[in-house]
C-alpha cells in the first residue's frame, strides 16, 4: 500500500520541497517518477539536472499525461476502439439529438443551430469532469427548482444516454479512453515500487484523480504538490477550488483503502526587507498589512483602466529605469523577467 501525501503550499515552497524530496529518494535508491503537465516536461528535466547537479536522468523519469498514454499502450495495449475526435463527437451528439427529438422540448431541433452541438459537447465534458453521470443528472432534475431547469436537466440526461449508447462497444470518447488506459497501468508494470511525484497542475481534475487512483496500488509512495494554502491562511479563501479537489482525491483514495494525508508546510515569515516576499504572502489577504521597512516602496501596484494604459505604464517605467538610473536592458531583463 502506497504512502500518499498531498502537499499544499505556494509555488516557491513546494518547488524547494520537491527537489529536496527527490534528492533524498534518489540517495535511498528508490526510482523516481515526476508527472508534470505537457508544457513543463522539458523545463522540468532541465530544472532537475541543474538543481540536483546531474549529468543525466537515468534514474529519474519525467512524464506528461500524453507521454503516459503512449507508454501504457506500448506496455499494456489498449481497448482497440478508435477514439473520437472533436468532429466525431459532434456527429455522435447530432445523431443523439435526432434520436431523442420526439422526447425533447428545450433541446428539440437544437442540432440545426450553429454552434449548438459544440455547446452540448462542452457541457457533457464539464459534467464528466465533475464526476457526474446521466443518472446523476436525472437525479438533479428531480430536485431542481423551476420547470424550465427540470426540463433542461432531464432532456440533457436523455441526450447523454443516447450518446453513450451510440458509442458503446464501438468507439471511445477521450474520457472513456483515458479511464481504460488508467485501468491498464498496473498490468503494464509501470511505476511499480517507484516514488511518484505529481507537480505543476493547477488543480486535481477527475482525469488526474483517476490516474493517481490507478497508481496507488503499484507505487511505493505518492506525493502530490498543489499550489494552495490552508483555510486558516490569510489568503486561504482564494484556494478553495484546489482544496476541494485535494479533499476529493483523499476521499476517493480512502474509499479504496489507501490512507492519504494533506499537509501544509510551514511557510515561515517573509524575509526581512523583502518587499516582494511580503507582497506574495499577503496580496490576497482580507486584512490590512503595511510593509514596515523601506519608506520608498520597492513594489508598486498599478491598476490600469484598459490594456493600452497598462502598456503605456510599462513603457514609461522602462524608460525611467533606463535613463534615470542608467540600468541597461540586459540587466533589466535578467533581474526582473527571468
Amino acid at each position: 500500500m502506497s504512502d500518499i501525501q498531498i502537499i499544499g503550499a505556494r509555488d516557491r515552497i513546494q518547488r524547494a520541497w520537491l527537489f529536496r524530496h527527490i534528492a533524498e529518494v534518489r540517495r535511498a535508491g528508490v526510482p523516481v517518477v515526476l508527472l508534470v503537465p505537457e508544457q513543463y516536461t522539458l523545463q522540468a528535466e532541465r530544472d532537475l539536472m541543474a538543481v540536483l547537479n546531474l549529468p543525466g536522468l537515468l534514474d529519474l523519469d519525467v512524464v506528461s499525461p500524453g507521454r503516459l498514454r503512449d507508454l501504457i499502450r506500448e506496455k499494456a495495449g489498449s481497448s482497440g476502439r478508435p477514439t473520437l475526435d472533436e468532429a466525431g463527437r459532434a456527429m455522435a451528439i447530432h445523431r443523439a439529438l435526432q434520436d431523442c427529438d420526439s422526447q425533447l422540448t428545450y433541446y428539440r431541433q437544437l442540432g440545426s443551430l450553429y454552434g449548438a452541438v459544440s455547446r452540448v459537447d462542452q457541457t457533457l465534458a464539464s459534467l464528466r469532469e465533475e464526476g457526474m453521470s446521466p443518472e446523476d443528472l436525472e437525479g438533479a432534475a428531480g430536485s431542481a427548482r423551476g420547470a424550465a431547469r427540470k426540463a433542461r436537466y432531464h432532456e440533457l440526461s436523455l441526450v447523454w444516454r443516447s450518446y453513450d449508447e451510440l458509442l458503446a462497444g464501438r468507439f471511445d470518447d477521450p474520457a472513456a479512453s483515458w479511464r481504460d488506459l488508467c485501468a491498464r497501468l498496473p498490468a503494464g508494470g509501470l511505476w511499480r515500487g517507484a516514488d511518484l511525484c505529481v507537480y505543476g497542475f493547477d488543480t486535481l481534475r477527475p482525469d488526474l484523480r483517476e490516474l493517481i487512483l490507478a497508481a496507488a496500488p503499484v507505487c511505493a509512495s505518492i506525493h502530490v504538490l498543489l499550489t494552495m494554502t490552508s483555510v486558516s491562511d490569510p489568503a486561504g479563501r482564494i484556494f478553495q477550488v484546489q482544496r476541494d479537489s485535494a479533499e476529493a482525491l483523499a476521499d476517493a483514495l480512502e474509499e479504496r483503502g489507501h490512507a492519504c494525508v494533506i499537509d501544509y508546510p510551514e511557510p515561515g515569515s517573509p524575509r526581512p526587507g523583502d518587499a516582494l516576499d511580503f507582497l506574495s504572502c499577503r496580496l490576497f489577504s482580507e486584512g490590512n498589512s503595511v510593509f514596515p521597512e523601506d519608506p520608498s516602496p520597492a513594489v508598486t501596484l498599478f491598476a490600469a483602466s484598459h490594456p493600452t494604459a497598462e502598456a503605456r505604464a510599462v513603457v514609461s517605467t522602462l524608460l525611467r529605469w533606463l535613463f534615470s538610473e542608467k540600468i541597461t536592458f540586459n540587466v533589466f531583463f535578467k533581474n526582473y523577467l527571468l
